[in-house]
């Protein structure tokens, strides 16, 4: 049976996988994918300014700010699984429990 799950990161992915190789018998297939940046190449972040001597109030400014986009972890990553079909419903137990999304079984 092949498992597909979706992770924010490739290291919430590795987890996973870690995870699954100590449960699921030594013939299983483990791969993870990383996938393009999710993050635009230009984020607005919002930094809130505090003025506690003053009267007048003081308001937050958004910013436009650059991130890194080889940042890995702003990654998104694909975990892929053939494993036996008995070992399906505690693969999916151990994917959701390191927060896999969009799982599909084949």
């Amino acid at each position: 049976m092949k498992i597909t799950a979706h992770f924010n990161s490739p290291d919430d992915a590795d987890f996973a996988a870690g995870a699954l190789k100590k449960l699921l018998s030594p013939h299983t297939k483990i791969e993870t994918e990383n996938l393009q940046n999710f993050f635009t190449d230009t984020d607005i972040n919002i930094f809130p300014v505090f003025n506690l001597t003053s009267i007048t109030p003081t308001y937050s400014v958004p910013v436009r700010t650059n991130r890194n986009k080889d940042n890995i972890s702003n990654k998104e990553c694909i975990l892929k699984i053939i494993c036996r079909s008995e070992e399906a419903a505690d693969a999916s137990r151990i994917i959701i429990g390191y927060g896999g999304r969009n799982i599909t079984k084949i």
